[in-house]
């Protein structure tokens, strides 16, 4: 859902796209895609997996801080994505 409202106040998908395949992370696609439920609008955001990755869907807060800080990613936007696991 996260994922899906930055999408509607503005985040280009394709510039999402972009800033994970900084991450360490192998197989995967992301799709947007507008909805209707209930009347109401929105986006859809879908991350999907590779067949051989779907066994490792969860991830301990020790491996999520490594896959950010193995990332090509500034500085700012590393200390800031910790933050947002602690």
């Amino acid at each position: 859902m996260m994922l899906g409202a930055l999408v509607d106040v503005g985040l280009d998908p394709s510039e999402l796209r972009e800033q994970l395949s900084a991450l360490p992370i192998e197989h995967w696609d992301i799709s947007a895609e507008r909805i209707v439920k209930d009347g109401l609008q929105a986006t859809k955001v879908t991350v999907s997996a590779a067949e051989q990755c779907r066994g490792h869907a969860h991830r301990s807060y020790v491996d999520l801080r490594d896959v950010i800080t193995a990332a090509e990613l500034p500085d700012d936007v590393i200390e800031r994505s910790l933050a947002v696991l602690s």
